[in-house]
């Protein structure tokens, strides 16, 4: 991997995000460091979530729901800083987390600057695997569910939780859409060609154009999405033009790709 992390940037530089919570524990000792900054995203968890809807998500059917908007910059850095944090920076776990930049294509930015500057925050995360996007949606799983349990049973973010101890319920299950799902909320709105987002050489700042009928962003472009079939992802990218959009295409990929990025569905349970 090629990617040089950079350390996370001052919060009034960006909007509010799905797991970011400013870590304010720059005058303490790395012990407390570290562990105030862990809390700080299980705090964060809760944020994007309207009434009971998993954070991030829309509804669209009774205990089904998607992303609002793609997978972005931001969130994905959140979740490599976690693996970064509890697992160490030499684990598997936080080297496999890491965006492959050999895959990235256009010469005027450096991945680097579209990854990690706060005025690509909002962008789509690309330049990674299919296997690393199901880790994503593990990892997001675990965290708010484990949210879930701490506010049910009063746990404060300050008590630690012998996981040895206590089997934390599944309350929502972060996934990929299957190509067949991903049909369904593109055909949410039959405008979709309407709100076509196609600018420039890399993807834009996720909901750059309206939101479709149905409250999602970017179901007709910006990147291509990933489903659950390994290889298959749908949606028009930027490298698309707006008459190349349709439903029903699939578009093939073998390896992480500048054009290709992915949002998540959510099962929950009542």
């Amino acid at each position: 991997m090629s990617y040089k992390e950079v350390q996370i940037h001052k919060k009034k530089q960006y909007k509010p995000t799905l797991f970011f919570f400013h870590f304010k524990a720059l005058n303490f000792v790395e012990k407390n460091m570290i562990y105030l900054q862990i809390i700080s995203i299980l705090l964060a968890v809760t944020l994007g979530g309207k009434g009971d809807n998993p954070p991030g998500t829309k509804m669209i059917s009774e205990g089904f729901y998607s992303d609002i908007t793609e997978v972005r910059n931001i969130d994905w850095r959140e979740y490599v800083y976690w693996e970064k944090r509890v697992n160490g920076d030499t684990s598997e776990q936080y080297l496999n987390s890491l965006p492959d930049s050999s895959y990235w294509k256009y010469p005027g930015l450096s991945f680097n600057e579209y990854y990690a500057q706060p005025k690509y925050n909002n962008c789509p995360v690309v330049c990674i695997s299919y296997a690393q996007a199901v880790s994503y949606c593990q990892w997001r799983s675990d965290r708010v569910n484990e949210n879930y349990y701490r506010k049910k049973n009063k746990i404060q973010y300050t008590t630690q939780i012998d996981y040895s101890k206590v089997i934390i319920p599944v309350v929502v299950t972060y996934r990929l859409p299957s190509p067949a799902e991903w049909e369904k909320l593109a055909a949410l709105d039959g405008t979709a060609k309407s709100v076509f987002s196609s600018q420039g050489n890399y993807g834009q700042a996720v909901c750059s154009m309206k939101s479709d009928a149905s409250g999602l962003c970017d179901m007709a472009g910006n990147v291509s999405e990933m489903t659950s079939m390994q290889g298959i992802a749908k949606g028009c990218s930027f490298t698309n033009k707006a008459e190349e959009f349709n439903i029903k295409t699939d578009f093939t990929y073998n390896k992480p790709t500048f054009w290709l990025g992915f949002r998540c569905v959510c099962d929950k349970t009542k």
